[in-house]
Order: structure tokens, then C-alpha cells, then sequence
């Protein structure tokens, strides 16, 4: 029974027979080239993206290189201006050394020439004193009183006492003729 069920299957013709094998052997050709077609334009567009990213690791090696190479003459820049500056420094410190050594020997010089015209002026007012005391001629007696004057401070409290005493003999003198 169970084979009077079954239908009978027509045989297939030997035609039909190939043209379905040809026509499942266009269709695997056509899967085929499909996919190989599919696997080139992949393979492509990964290459593409390799170049691309080889380019972009290479660029941003050099920039990173570039940057390090830069940051290195920067700080060697730093460095030497820094010792520029240090440089400097001592040399201005030694400068204002050498002014001040300068402004205190000049006001050394300034102290000593003062001094020594002191000591000239006490000089000529004792000079000119003692020609007054030895003096006897009342015009040239005024004359060195008045030349005296103004450096009778350069004298003594003593000789400025002596020189207003002749002052005053003088004016009596006068006074007298």
C-alpha cells in the first residue's frame, strides 16, 4: 500500500535536465561573482582605510616628533636665557659695586679737596691776620680787613676776637682823623 500512495514522479526529460543544471550553474556563476565583486570593493575600501590611517599614524608621528624636537629648542632657548639673565645680573650687581665704589671715592675726593680749600682759606685769613697786626698804613690795613671779612670764620674763636678788635681800632682810627 504504502507504495500505491505515492505519486509517480514524471520522469524528468534529459533537456530540462540541463537546462536546469545550466540554469543553477549561471546562478551559483552570478552568487559567485557577486561575492567576489562584493569581497574586491571590501578589499578596496579597507585598503583605502589602511592608507588612510597609515598616512594619519605617519603625520601625527612626524608632528609628535616635530613638537619634541621643538619643545627641546625651547628649553635649550630657556636654558640659555637663563644664564643670559644670570649673566646679567652680576653684571649689573658689579656695576652698582663700581658706582658706589665710585660715588664713595668721589665723595672722598670731594671731602679732602673741601679740606684742603679749608685748610687754604685758614691759611690766607691767618696770613692776611698777620698782615693786619703788622699793618700800619690805614688804607691798607682796611683793605686786608675787608679781603679778611669774609673768610674770618676759617680763623679761631681767639683770632676772630683779635680780627673784631682791629675792626674796631680801625674805625676808631678812623674816626679820630
Amino acid at each position: 500500500m504504502s507504495e500505491e500512495k505515492k505519486p509517480q514522479e514524471a520522469p524528468v526529460s534529459e533537456q530540462k535536465r540541463n537546462a536546469l543544471i545550466r540554469y543553477l550553474a549561471i546562478m551559483f556563476a552570478v552568487a559567485f561573482a557577486l561575492v567576489l565583486l562584493s569581497y574586491l570593493i571590501q578589499a578596496s575600501n579597507s585598503q583605502s582605510t589602511i592608507d588612510q590611517l597609515s598616512a594619519t599614524s605617519s603625520s601625527a608621528l612626524q608632528n609628535a616628533a616635530q613638537l619634541q624636537d621643538t619643545n627641546w629648542e625651547l628649553t635649550q632657548e630657556i636654558e640659555q636665557l637663563h644664564e643670559e639673565l644670570d649673566n646679567a645680573t652680576i653684571a649689573v650687581l658689579e656695576y652698582q659695586e663700581s658706582v658706589e665704589a665710585e660715588k664713595k671715592a668721589s665723595y672722598q675726593e670731594g671731602v679732602i679737596k673741601g679740606r684742603e680749600e679749608g685748610a687754604a682759606q685758614t691759611r690766607k685769613a691767618y696770613t692776611l691776620m698777620a698782615q693786619a697786626l703788622e699793618e700800619e698804613n690805614p688804607e691798607a690795613l682796611k683793605r686786608i680787613l675787608d679781603e679778611l671779612e669774609p673768610i674770618k670764620g676759617n680763623l679761631s674763636q681767639d683770632a676772630q676776637k683779635e680780627c673784631d678788635n682791629l675792626l674796631q681800632q680801625y674805625n676808631a682810627l678812623i674816626g679820630n682823623e
